[in-house]
This record gives C-alpha cells, structure tokens and sequence, in this order.
C-alpha cells in the first residue's frame, strides 16, 4: 500500500462578537489522506523494555483465529511495512479557541488612563477529531 497525499487540507476560523464579549476559533485539518499510523506498532506489539502492547493479547495464534492482529512471531521479528500499519488518517484539529470580554470605557478611564482593557481565556490544540480504525494518540475523539 502507498502513502495517499490528502485531497484537501483545510482551516477554519471564526470571529463572533455581541456587544462586549468576542469568541475566536480557529481549526484546519486534511481529508482524505492514508498513511502509516506508528501508534498501531507501538499500542499493540513493540515491548522494548516496558510490558507488550494490549494487541499482543489478541494476535492472531493457531488457537485464536479470529482476529486482525497478525501473528507476534511475524510481527517482532519482521520489521518490514506492512498494510496493518496504513489507516485513514485524515484530521481535523481545534488549534485554537479563545472567549473574552472588554470592559466598558468609561468604567477603566479613571485607571491611569487606559481606554481599553480586554480580559480572556484561551486554549491552544483543545479538540482532534480523527476517523474510526485510527489508533494514534490517546486523545483523539473517534468520530
């Protein structure tokens, strides 16, 4: 299987405002992009010096054959690409996301003069959507 380049990568950015608060968000992501997804190696077979993944439980044995995790023997000794590895990875990201809230003018005159003050919260990569079958980071909401 081949490394599929995505067929649109995309952002999104929205600015709302009502009288004195404002909401931002921006997102992007890509679509349509197939590729290898590392984690499936690492969650479910490489052991290194910690405990096997949670696939080594369920790789495919003589005695349970009705799995989709290929044979540990094959798997550990066979560093080789193989399809198992490839997935849709295909994303999208909330990069940014910031709610605030400007104070009246006439409230923050009499504090040195300012004319303009601007309280807000912000959060940076707070949401990743991803598809179904993609293992990747623990984080992702499986859409």
């Amino acid at each position: 299987m081949e490394i599929l380049y995505p067929i649109l990568e995309y952002g999104i950015r929205i600015d709302l405002g009502y009288k004195n608060f404002d909401f931002s968000a921006f997102g992007s992501g890509v679509t349509g992009r197939i590729g290898q997804d590392p984690y499936i190696f690492w969650n479910n077979f490489a052991s290194g010096r910690e405990n096997g993944g949670l696939g080594v439980l369920n790789a495919w044995t003589p005695t349970n054959t009705n799995t989709d995790i290929p044979s540990l023997s094959l798997a550990l000794n066979d560093l080789r690409t193989s399809d198992y590895l490839f997935r849709n990875n295909s994303y999208f990201k909330i990069r940014n996301m910031q709610i605030g809230y400007s104070l009246p003018e006439d409230l923050i005159s009499n504090w040195g003069g300012m004319s303009k003050l601007r309280i807000y919260f912000q959060g940076e990569n707070l949401f990743w959507f991803t598809p179904d079958g993609y293992i990747g980071l623990i984080l992702n909401v499986q859409m």
